[in-house]
């Protein structure tokens, strides 16, 4: 009975130990279709992955991982098993390589590629495979593995020179080399960032290995300093190489920058995200962004102006809803409103009053969470409004609802969670007797279609002197989750020429002194949460200390 109780703590010991909450792996779990993957590959007799019939160490991390995260999203144990069934590849000494006497194991490439030769091992790849099999143990509690990572860790970590995969780059910084030892292909990004997201997990799991740790941190550092490297002012490179990003791979950055910002919290990689989204869907406009099989969710689109004052992003045609036969009802006491809800005849009881109800009747069931409301002449700003949901029997139990709303002349418009039509129920308010009629109600459901992830505006060029101090006035409404980025050039050069960096952000409505005379342009980059995020113009004012 002792020794059983001590198997048990020894168990449960191990796991304390090891357990760190793994976050999930967006940048592949929500990016790739399993099914699409498993359709231009095959497999072996133990159910490892193949690329065009051979082991590719990447794909079968790679697979690994989604097929972990198709596991506990649909607990269909078929994915379970086809996740479990890649660790034949890693446990297997014919197919992986023991490096530094022992002390590694590189995952090999048994054949030449872009200068390289067989066989060659990859930092993306060893990084890759510590995030699968942290996953396996995670599901297996499978101890066996656990100096496999280890010694894949060491190959990670240790410098290309010696087989590895850390290189330096020219300005002194370290970084996890794809392609290690490389002429062609230097310090690619995306590799670099698979590489690092393994020791990072690696790290956290194995937290008594310094060196580990040290590497990541140093690493880490380079990637902040290094972002600005790899963009020019309409796209990026995919190396220091300066070869071209292709549209897939810009895509694929911008998932993995998404998923730094959930690791790490880093307003840096948040705004990069934001400027290589602009990038994709600015060359994707007039491409092939109708392409159902390119989608790129987090997209942005150039806000439109909705007055002399302020800019939005309107709501898309295909978000509209299509009624037929809709029955405006406006009551002017909670008396007539009641006895409607009651289903009782309509009974008008005075004209005009300080108070009316406004509800919908369609024939048909339809949601929305969002509407527009045109009056007939009516200074909207003068009434208080508030929104319920009509209840199903009793009428005094209406349950008022949560809502935003803008007035934009006699224009109202109001988002609110989704709804049926004829569940919505609107009461206006007013020190003073009035009338209301509404003349047309436009009815959207924003679930309906895709709308942009965040929404841009950008600043026509001032000129600003160097060592004077301005406010850069931008007011904004309903939008907290903005970040104001500035690019400079010279007064005799193009303001276009010139690239938006991620490390020149600013405050909202803050106070900016230039380093150098010049042209200054500004760009407010904002996440899309809602049809009434608005942002008005771009203001500078005069020199505080001219």
């Amino acid at each position: 009975m002792l020794r059983l109780l001590l198997l048990v703590f020894l168990f449960f010991f191990t796991k304390l130990i090891y357990s760190q909450e793994l976050m999930r792996y967006s940048c592949e779990a929500d990016r790739v279709n399993i099914s699409k993957f498993e359709s231009t590959r095959s497999f072996d007799d133990k159910g490892i992955i193949l690329s065009k019939k051979r082991y590719h160490p990447l794909s079968v991390s790679r697979y690994g991982v989604m097929a972990y995260y198709k596991y506990l999203d649909t607990m269909d144990s078929t994915y379970y098993h086809k996740c479990v069934n890649q660790i034949n590849y890693f446990k297997d000494s014919s197919k992986v390589n023991v490096m530094f006497n022992g002390k590694g194991i590189g995952l090999p490439y048994n054949f030449n590629y872009g200068g390289l030769k067989a066989p060659w091992y990859s930092g993306m790849t060893q990084g890759y495979a510590i995030s699968y099999l942290l996953r396996y143990y995670d599901l297996t509690d499978d101890e066996t593995i656990l100096p496999i990572i280890k010694k894949i860790a060491f190959v990670l970590i240790s410098p290309q020179e010696d087989g590895g995969t850390i290189s330096t780059t020219k300005e002194g910084c370290t970084w996890i080399e794809e392609y290690p030892n490389s002429t062609r292909s230097k310090q690619v990004l995306n590799g670099f960032i698979n590489g690092l997201i393994g020791l990072f997990e690696y790290c956290n799991f194995f937290d008594n290995d310094l060196k580990a740790k040290q590497i990541f941190n140093e690493a880490y550092e380079c990637l902040k300093t290094s972002l600005e490297y790899y963009d020019t002012p309409t796209w990026s490179y995919y190396n220091r190489s300066n070869s071209r990003l292709t549209d897939g791979y810009m895509r694929y950055q911008i998932y993995e920058m998404k998923f730094l910002v959930e690791l790490f919290q880093e307003p840096l990689f948040d705004a990069q995200m934001r400027i290589w989204s602009i990038m994709l869907s600015d060359k994707l406009k007039n491409k092939r962004a109708h392409k159902k099989e390119f989608v790129n969710p987090y997209n942005s689109r150039m806000v439109e102006k909705m007055n002399d004052s302020l800019f939005y992003l309107p709501v898309s045609t295909q978000q509209r809803v299509e009624v037929d036969s809709l029955q405006i009802f406006n009551f002017k006491s909670m008396r007539e409103c009641r006895r409607y809800l009651k289903g009782k005849n309509q009974k008008r009881i005075k004209k005009i009053s300080d108070l009316a109800f406004l509800c919908f009747e369609l024939p048909q069931t339809d949601s929305t969470d969002y509407l527009k409301i045109n009056f007939n002449g009516s200074n909207l700003t003068t009434y208080k409004i508030t929104a319920y949901k009509k209840p199903e029997r009793n009428p005094r139990r209406a349950k008022e609802i949560k809502f935003k709303k803008f007035c934009n002349g006699n224009q109202l418009l109001l988002s609110f969670p989704e709804m049926d039509i004829s569940d919505l129920l609107l009461k206006f308010e007013n020190k003073e007797n009035f009338s209301l009629p509404a003349t047309t109600v436009d009815f959207f459901n924003t679930s309906k279609a895709e709308s942009p992830y965040f929404g841009h505006h950008i600043s026509q060029p001032f000129e600003l002197k160097k060592e004077n101090t301005y406010k850069i006035g931008l007011p904004v409404i309903n939008t907290d989750q903005a970040v104001l980025f500035y690019k400079f050039t010279p007064a005799d050069k193009k303001i276009s020429d010139t690239k938006w960096k991620a490390i020149n952000t600013l405050n909202l409505n803050d106070y900016f002194t230039p380093a150098k005379s010049g042209k200054f342009s500004f760009m407010l980059v904002f996440k899309r949460t809602d049809p009434l995020n608005f942002i008005g113009n771009f203001k500078i004012n005069t020199s505080l200390n001219n």
